[in-house]
C-alpha cells in the first residue's frame, strides 16, 4: 500500500471514472483531467489508452494525441479505427521527442 501511495503521490492530479458522469468514449474524464491540471483540453495533450473507446473520447476531448497501448483482447484495427496516433506494446516504447517533448535524462 505504501509503495502505492508513493507512486500515486508522483501525479498532480488523478481522475477516475467516480470522478466523472459519463464514461469513455464521452471525453468528460479527459476533460476534466486537462482541466485540473489549469489547461484546457486540446492537441497540446496527450492521453495513454489502453482501449479504443479511451482514444476515442482523447480525440473528443479537443483533439488530444493518443499513445494506444495494446492489449491481448483488441486487434489494432480498433486502435487504427479510433485514429490513434501512435500503437506500443508497452510504454517503455514511448519517445517523448515524437511528441514535442524533451528526451528522457536517463
Amino acid at each position: 500500500m505504501s509503495l502505492k501511495k508513493d507512486w500515486l503521490a508522483k501525479f498532480q492530479c488523478v481522475i477516475t471514472g467516480d470522478d466523472v458522469t459519463n464514461g469513455k468514449p464521452d471525453p468528460e474524464i479527459f476533460e476534466k483531467a486537462a482541466r485540473a491540471l489549469g489547461s484546457e483540453p486540446g492537441p497540446h495533450c496527450i492521453v495513454f489508452e489502453d482501449a479504443p473507446a479511451g482514444v476515442i473520447a482523447g480525440k473528443a476531448a479537443g483533439g488530444m494525441k493518443c499513445v494506444g497501448l495494446r492489449n491481448h483482447f483488441t486487434d489494432d484495427s480498433k486502435y487504427l479505427d479510433a485514429k490513434v496516433d501512435v500503437l506500443l506494446d508497452s510504454v517503455t516504447e514511448f519517445i517523448p521527442e515524437k511528441f514535442g517533448l524533451p528526451p528522457y535524462t536517463d
